[in-house]
């Protein structure tokens, strides 16, 4: 719902990107007994810390970002469903937890991944979520429960966003 002042149109991807912080670089490698090695290549301003990274982008648009988190399943999908009251939410999820990409099972709860979850469908049992595919994707709450809830650290955390005071500068 953010349109750029100048040409009253939403503001572009790249756009977006530049505001909340645009270009960064890092990596890290690392292994555990029994597990391949691990390399991460990050091109994004505060690559490491998701929670800055979202915190400082909406501060840059004068929007109000909102964390919770829960380590129950009730909790977490109450949690869900206040923040989508709100708008569109980013929720944290396991990456090969999620049922469409084929991902090996042993590369579960290796990962962090974000997601925008669109809306729940309470009769359906399913969510709309939107991911790195142009479509929405339709998942089920359980699925979507079982990758929200699988790295703990995480805690099912959702983000809202609300709407600033005054427009965009």
């Amino acid at each position: 719902g953010i349109h750029d002042p100048r040409t009253d149109k939403p503001l572009s991807e790249e756009l977006l990107f530049g505001i909340a912080g645009g270009i960064g670089a890092g990596y890290f490698m690392f292994q555990y007994k029994g597990w391949p090695g691990w390399a991460f290549v990050h091109g994004r301003h505060l690559w490491q810390d998701n929670v800055a990274y979202y915190k400082n982008a909406c501060t840059r648009m004068g929007l109000t970002a909102k964390f919770s988190e829960s380590s129950g399943a009730k909790g977490a999908l109450d949690n869900l469903r206040k923040a989508l009251d709100v708008g569109p939410v980013i929720a944290w999820c396991d990456f090969a937890s999620l049922p469409y990409y084929s991902v090996p099972a042993f590369f579960k709860k290796g990962g962090y991944h974000t997601i925008s979850v669109y809306s729940i469908d309470e009769l359906a049992g399913t969510a709309l979520i939107g991911d790195r595919a142009k479509p929405t994707i339709t998942i089920s709450l359980n699925d979507l429960a079982a990758s929200r809830s699988a790295i703990t650290s995480y805690k099912n955390r959702p983000l809202s966003i609300t709407p600033g005071k005054k427009p965009i500068d």
